[in-house]
């Protein structure tokens, strides 16, 4: 099983050289719109220091996607909370013992490395429908940290310390028909936001991460639900463009070595490039 698990691991390693890197966008976006409805044509963009791309985590969807809130064309937050006291002015879906609903232990996350900063990575899936309701539009979101469990206030404030905020006037513009077909099946947006926004929280502290969609004309949320799920992130290799799911062994001394020639090779291919969009 070891053995296994090292060649999963360098093959991981090789195939993430045999990519194109996606490199941290200069363009920041905060307080206007990021426009990723080209899908894989678009050009990823910042906010407020969260990275946005589109989509390109396969496969996601029901069963398979990690999730940890389900959003019902609207806004909600994370919980294992019991449903009958979450307010009822959410949209918040199978709330309570369901696991696709749920509270998210810090410790249990892991980072990105991106062109020398770490990052938590997340990945929503919009599950909206073909045709003239494809797109959809994220209009809110926060992320908090506190350290007490299954939480259910009225006021997403009141979720714990703030750690990121899209902010007022920013919003991220998506198309489902631009990824592997509309539903849900395949992530719509990836984003990232920077390790350093959570200093000081505890392995045993809690993430509610609280979004709203649907806000702009033309984007409104109406069709499934929105469901987001955290990207397994590894340490010290990762890429935006490959999300594969696996356990980092210890390497042997020969495999260490390796593994320090392919992360000094995907050093010298991942370059920065700063990114303008047409507003």
């Amino acid at each position: 099983m070891r053995s296994q698990a090292l060649s999963l691991f360098i093959c991981t390693l090789t195939t993430a050289l045999l990519l194109s890197i996606t490199s941290v966008s200069d363009a920041d976006f905060a307080g206007s719109a990021l426009d990723l409805t080209d899908g894989p044509d678009s050009s990823p963009g910042t906010i407020n220091g969260g990275i946005f791309e589109f989509g390109v985590t396969q496969p996601a969807g029901t069963g398979v996607f990690g999730t940890f809130l389900r959003i019902k064309n609207g806004h909600g937050y994370n919980t294992s909370a019991a449903k009958k006291d979450i307010p009822n002015h959410f949209d918040i879906q199978d709330g309570g013992s369901s696991h696709f609903t749920r509270d998210l232990r810090f410790g249990d996350l892991a980072a990105f490395t991106l062109e020398g900063s770490d990052y938590l990575g997340f990945s929503l899936d919009s599950n909206e429908q073909g045709g003239n309701k494809s797109l959809l539009s994220l209009d809110k979101l926060q992320i908090y940290t506190s350290p007490f469990a299954s939480l259910s206030p009225d006021d997403p404030a009141d979720l714990g310390t703030l750690r990121y905020d899209l902010g007022a006037g920013s919003s991220v513009l998506m198309d489902a028909k631009q990824s592997t077909g509309p539903g849900s099946g395949s992530s719509d947006l990836d984003f990232y936001i920077p390790l350093d926004n959570f200093v000081g929280v505890g392995a045993d502290d809690y993430l509610y991460l609280y979004a709203a969609f649907g806000l702009q004309d033309g984007y409104e949320a109406d069709g499934g639900f929105e469901e987001f799920a955290a990207l397994p992130g590894t340490n010290p290799l990762t890429s935006t463009t490959y999300n594969y799911v696996f356990s980092t062994p210890t390497p042997t001394a020969g495999a260490a070595g390796l593994v320090m020639m392919l992360t000094l090779a995907l050093k010298r291919r991942t370059r920065p490039h700063t990114t303008q969009h047409a507003m």
